[in-house]
């Protein structure tokens, strides 16, 4: 081939490649983004969402017809769809995009209670034109694109945690004066330091218990405060009124002896017949 021809060809690649403008399929699906309803999800978490945003890259309409998210723990057959497959099914969609539209689809989802914590995989479909399909699988572009599953106790950690310690601090503020309720009020404060050491080291199941154990030592501390105290209310009153009936008694007999006294004293004092 002569240089001429060389350079001719060279020119109309250089041309198609860079200079020539774009040519987009007809109606084709491209994925633009997604966002998960909360920064933390937990096993057990239902209601929880998905906003999947896509673009009608082609030069013409396409419709719709639904979206799914697949995690890892599925098996090939499951996802969570929203609307349909197919034109005309139940929930279809029927959503039209004109080129370069976007669109929001919210697929929704809960997390199954015995899902292991930690990183979870995921991929999304779009059902569109009738039996076209896409697929995307973000974790093959960001190696941090996963779904991080958390521990359903933390939630309930979170949430128990402070009632609990204000419990401590109020037992403790309470003045109790039982010997055996101020022991309850005691181990109740050594629990609750193994609580927060077990959530230190993210055993959360064990720190709820903790914090459940705590609790009911506290209540235990007030209920033998309350017989303690009651008792000595009892055993004061009663100590009194002995008090009060030995005074009486020693009174009467006071009076007696006196009345006898002055008897005698009569009775002698009187001239012999």
């Amino acid at each position: 081939m002569k240089h001429w021809q060389l350079l001719v060809l060279f020119s109309v690649m250089f041309y198609s490649i860079f200079m020539s403008p774009s040519v987009y399929a007809a109606g084709s699906i491209e994925f633009e983004d997604y966002q998960f309803s909360s920064l933390k999800i937990h096993q057990g978490e239902s209601g929880v969402h998905v906003n999947l945003e896509i673009k009608n890259n082609g030069n013409s309409s396409l419709v719709v017809h639904g979206a799914s998210v697949h995690f890892d723990w599925q098996t090939a057959e499951e996802s969570f769809m929203e609307g349909s497959q197919r034109r005309g099914e139940p929930w279809d969609f029927g959503k039209e995009l004109k080129p370069t539209e976007n669109h929001t689809i919210r697929i929704y989802f809960y997390v199954p209670i015995l899902v292991s914590v930690g990183s979870h995989l995921f991929f999304f479909e779009v059902f569109y034109n009738d039996g076209a399909e896409a697929q995307w699988n973000p974790y093959g572009q960001d190696v941090n694109a996963v779904l991080a599953v958390y521990d359903l106790w933390e939630p309930i950690y979170s949430i128990a945690v402070i009632p609990v310690e204000e419990e401590v601090a109020q037992a403790e503020s309470a003045g109790f004066i039982s010997p055996e309720a101020r022991s309850l009020l005691q181990r109740a404060g050594e629990v609750l330091s193994e609580a927060h050491s077990y959530a230190e080291e993210g055993k959360l199941e064990s720190a709820v218990f903790r914090l459940r154990s705590t609790s009911n030592l506290i209540d235990q501390a007030y209920e033998v405060e309350q017989r303690f105290r009651t008792y000595l209310m009892f055993g004061g009153v009663i100590g009194i009124g002995a008090i009060i009936g030995a005074g009486l008694f020693i009174r009467r007999r006071r009076k007696r002896s006196s009345k006898s006294i002055s008897k005698r004293a009569a009775e002698s004092s009187e001239p012999n017949k």
